[in-house]
């Protein structure tokens, strides 16, 4: 029997930031319950990910640096209204 864990561990600047694993899935084909484990593990990458990138993103535009203007930060908070939802994945079992 193959065991059909998936871990994954991000890490910035030597410092872990997401440490996940996923669980076994009572699946009786080995193929079926990795591509199960894989989707799941996939969107929570996804979400965090994205929920990383916008804080980082925030936490830039408060700083402010020599490049930034008044209109370029109304110009994100107005991107940030039409925002899409990110891709789903679409493996087939």
């Amino acid at each position: 029997m193959v065991d059909t864990n998936i871990r994954v561990q991000i890490s910035k600047n030597d410092k872990c930031i997401f440490n996940e694993s996923s669980k076994n899935s009572n699946v009786d084909n080995n193929i079926a319950g990795l591509i199960t484990n894989l989707k799941v593990m996939q969107e929570r990458v996804n979400d965090f990910l994205t929920t990383f990138i916008k804080t980082t993103e925030r936490n830039v535009s408060d700083e402010g640096g020599p490049n930034d203007s008044e209109n370029d930060i109304a110009d994100d908070d107005s991107e940030e209204d039409e925002q899409v939802n990110p891709k789903k994945c679409r493996l087939s079992n």
